[in-house]
């Protein structure tokens, strides 16, 4: 399952259209019962009117926040700009909300939605560009915490076992799949990212560096941190309940906070060749 949905429209655009739209909307002369002239009417002359609208002002990290684009207006309005890009201010990567295709089409995504990875209060922007110039910006903001025990994860709540893959429209290869198992008092959430293809291992040593760095901005400097050293090794075996009888796990840094305890692992088995996080709740541990 992801959490995420874009709401896709392509529009098919002729010459005579667009020319249609921006005639003269005034109204004929009105004659009244005895025929006589009476003063001219204009139609009030259209101006297109855009908003960004955002479905939540407060909310969690890796909660799905939705978008759109608000306000009144026509098919022909959106198609006179190149193009319509969405941003978070201070955070790297963009997202495309509309694209064209050839001079006589484009792709619309009219709702899109994103996970915030991490807390802070943001401000994100929908710019519009004519030209090559930025012409519009609309914007919101939002104010993201980080008040559960793990991630998006309060132990308690914690009842079943799911899959959630949680969008990153700002960087699709970084988005995070979270696995959460469920079973009885048996409890534990593995976190690693998504991908459609084979990552070489410069790829996977980067997945790495990620984790710990997001592990890190959440949670603060690891209790320990050595490759494979056989003081974490042990640590991990003793105190984790987490297990995997059919990989070889090689341990690389641990956390533990009021609630949760943590581990960035390497997990190598027949089928797979993968760094991630384990977070367990917390118990009496030898730390």
């Amino acid at each position: 399952m992801i959490k995420g949905k874009q709401y896709i429209g392509i529009l098919c655009i002729g010459l005579n259209i667009i020319t249609s739209c921006s005639k003269n909307n005034d109204w004929p002369e009105t004659i009244d019962n005895d025929n006589r002239p009476t003063e001219q009417t204009t139609q009030p002359e259209y101006q297109p009117s855009f908003t960004l609208v955002q479905d939540n002002a407060n909310t969690e990290i890796l909660s799905l926040v939705e978008y759109k684009i608000g306000g009144q207006y026509r098919l022909n309005d959106i198609a006179q700009y190149d193009s319509i890009i969405w941003h978070v201010e201070g955070l790297e990567g963009k997202h495309h909300i509309i694209k064209k295709n050839t001079k006589d089409s484009i792709i619309v995504e009219w709702g899109w939605s994103h996970c915030f990875y991490l807390p802070g209060k943001y401000t994100t922007h929908l710019d519009f560009y004519q030209d090559n110039k930025q012409v519009k910006r609309y914007s919101t903001k939002i104010d993201v915490k980080a008040n559960k025990d793990f991630l998006d994860t309060n132990w308690k709540d914690m009842k079943s076992t799911v899959v959630i893959g949680y969008i990153n429209l700002l960087d699709a290869g970084y988005t995070a799949g979270i696995y959460h198992y469920a079973n009885n008092q048996d409890k534990y959430v593995k976190v690693s990212y998504l991908t459609h293809r084979e990552r070489s291992d410069k790829q996977k040593s980067d997945d790495k560096e990620r984790l710990k760095k997001w592990m890190r901005q959440l949670y603060g400097e690891p209790l320990s941190y050595a490759d494979q050293s056989d003081e974490i090794r042990k640590r991990f075996v003793s105190d984790f309940k987490y297990k995997d009888k059919d990989a070889i796990i090689s341990v690389h840094a641990l956390w533990i906070t009021g609630q949760t305890r943590m581990a960035l692992v390497h997990i190598n088995n027949e089928d797979s060749d993968y760094y991630a996080v384990i977070g367990e709740p917390k118990e009496t541990i030898n730390l």
